[in-house]
């Protein structure tokens, strides 16, 4: 997964989330997005001009984070859909001992 360390750099450079909008052309509302990594692209046009602006490269703003750890929300997830498909075995298989069950419980 690739991280956006843009909040890391803004406060390196000590430069606000308004000031570097209006020196980047993007709304504050869209800077807040890339910011807190709640954006899945983000244009090399957008990218040049942050970059220009912080006087940095883009992996300075860039880093990877290999999907292995895990998510919260995602593990919250996974549980809920376990204990589903938990429930709907018990249902087919009350007393049963089937592999599958033993193996979701």
């Amino acid at each position: 997964m690739i991280i956006l360390r843009l909040d890391r750099i803004m406060v390196e450079r000590k430069i606000s989330l308004q000031e570097l909008a209006e020196q980047v052309g993007i709304t504050q509302a869209n800077l807040s997005k890339i910011k807190n990594n709640k954006v899945n692209a983000i244009r090399f046009s957008t990218l040049n001009k942050i970059c220009e602006v912080l006087r940095c490269q883009p992996g300075d703003l860039l880093e990877y984070e290999p999907e292995t750890q895990t998510d919260p929300v995602l593990a919250e997830e996974n549980v809920r859909t376990l204990a589903r498909l938990h429930q709907k075995i018990e249902k087919l298989e009350p007393n049963s001992s089937s592999p599958l069950k033993k193996e979701l419980v």
